[in-house]
């Protein structure tokens, strides 16, 4: 998958760098604005508006839940990483309060969660662990908003997370949808990435691309070679949230402090060191998500050069499931759904309706 590891440590890096210098510059005026109740109320007659803190397995939890009309479909949102909350996109997730109830979770470990808790992530925190607290905020849901079933949809990590809970307990769910879709090992996805950034860029008659690609040569790449392979991919991959963006939408988003911002530009990196960071290496895609007792829908981006369209097709395609769908975003990359979220909503009511999905 691209980037290479070593690049997306080196992103990481300057990610954190940013959103620090950010804190420094427009911290005050910043602060100010995440405190104004009014900046992204919704006050629609039906709407639904709720943040707050939710003990989920002895641990207090962030959980958002926003919709225009709490009548409609309950998706909850298993946000990617792990380690990268999404909870403060506030404006990008617009799109899509119109037609569900939008719940987003800060994992442990992530985002607002991760600082109330000190920053700190437990060495032993598992795969298991994760599941249960999904299965848990499941509950949560469930009862407090008066559903029998909910949908659940899991982005990049999100996606595995989200197979493993769907399996686990798969009544209470109205559909699995998965985009970013875990579907092969990095060794996997970096061949068919290079081969396709090949034949992409043969095809745009891209001379510079080629000769990167070549003097990178195939997979697996050491560093100097990852980011050779990075740099040709830039043409043909799908847009993402820049950092700007990401920082200015964390300090302007209600609630949010610049100890969040803080423990937002930690991400990934907090979970280097534990018991989760070993399940995840230990990915087999020949026993991952073979059944499921629940619909499965699969949108993905066509420019997703993280976890590529073609291989979460394939995996949607020899998975047993009671009804499976695939939808693809144009133009959109591995991030479809915060940066394409009208046209990911659109599909994701499009493919329910389709299959016949009920989802109260």
């Amino acid at each position: 998958m691209l980037p290479p590891r070593a690049l997306t440590k080196v992103r990481f890096l300057l990610g954190a760098v940013a959103i620090v210098v950010a804190a420094g510059a427009g911290g005050a005026r910043a602060q100010a604005q995440a405190h104004d109740p009014d900046a992204y109320a919704i006050r629609a007659p039906n709407g639904v508006d709720e943040a707050e803190f939710v003990s989920i397995n002895g641990l207090d939890q962030w959980i958002t839940i926003r919709g225009r009309d709490r009548r409609k479909p309950v998706v909850l949102i298993l946000h990617g990483g792990p380690g990268q909350a999404q909870s403060h996109l506030i404006q990008r997730m617009a799109p899509m309060e119109a037609d569900f109830v939008v719940v987003q979770w800060d994992q442990r470990g992530a985002g607002r969660t991760l600082a109330h808790a000190g920053g700190l992530v437990d060495s032993a925190l598992d795969l298991k662990t994760m599941v249960s607290d999904g299965l848990a905020v499941t509950e949560y849901l469930r009862r407090h908003l008066h559903r029998d079933r909910i949908v659940l949809l899991g982005f990049s990590w999100g996606s595995r997370l989200g197979v493993e809970m769907a399996e686990a307990r798969p009544s209470d769910y109205a559909a699995f949808v998965g985009t970013g879709q875990a579907a092969a090992t990095q060794a996997v996805s970096d061949a068919w990435v290079y081969q396709h950034l090949l034949e992409r860029a043969t095809a745009a008659g891209d001379a510079k691309g080629l000769a990167d690609l070549r003097e990178a040569g195939p997979p697996p790449w050491k560093p100097e070679a990852g980011q050779k392979a990075y740099r040709a991919s830039a043409p043909y991959r799908g847009p993402e949230i820049s950092l700007a963006e990401g920082a200015k939408a964390a300090f302007t988003a209600p609630h949010w402090t610049v100890s969040d911002v803080q423990a937002l530009a930690r991400g990934r990196s907090a979970y280097k060191a534990t018991q989760l960071e070993r399940d995840l290496a230990a990915f087999d895609p020949d026993t991952f998500g073979r059944s499921l007792a629940v619909p499965v829908i699969v949108i993905d981006g066509a420019d997703d050069l993280t976890t590529p369209a073609p291989l979460a097709a394939a995996w949607a395609r020899r998975l047993k499931a009671p009804k499976t769908a695939f939808a693809v975003i144009a133009d959109a990359g591995h991030q479809a759904l915060i940066t394409h979220n009208a046209a990911f909503s659109e599909a994701l009511k499009e493919k329910l309706s389709a299959l016949g999905i009920r989802t109260n």
